[in-house]
């Protein structure tokens, strides 16, 4: 397992394409981004509390109640954060932490999430 923790919703953005969203979650020392369609996971509310696992292990994704495998785009450092970008097939989601998670570019992944 790469990443896994609960989050809170802080912000919802309402994006150009239709019924697509990004979410800005916090999640104790990690900061994130994701981008979801609102057919595949109905928009929740800000201050939710959100699940989020990042595994290599498709099985253990498959347990929450959405699963996307991705590959990581890339990995960098500005200043002091580490910021991980991941391509859900076109979906992103940007990783903010200030130490560097277990992922390389081109690594494939299992991002899931469940909304509680």
């Amino acid at each position: 397992m790469v990443f896994s923790e609960s989050c809170t919703v802080n912000e919802i953005q309402q994006l150009r394409v239709p019924s697509t969203y990004r979410l800005k979650l916090s999640c104790n020392t990690v900061s994130m981004e994701v981008e979801l369609h609102g057919d595949v996971v109905p928009q929740p509310r800000i201050s939710a509390s959100i699940d989020v696992e990042i595994t290599r292990d498709k099985e253990k994704c498959l347990e929450k109640y959405f699963c996307a495998n991705g590959y990581v785009v890339s990995t960098s450092r500005i200043g002091d954060t580490y910021r991980t970008v991941i391509s859900l097939h076109g979906l992103l989601v940007v990783i903010k932490s200030p130490s560097q998670l277990d992922l390389r570019p081109m690594d494939k992944i299992y991002f899931g999430l469940t909304v509680k």
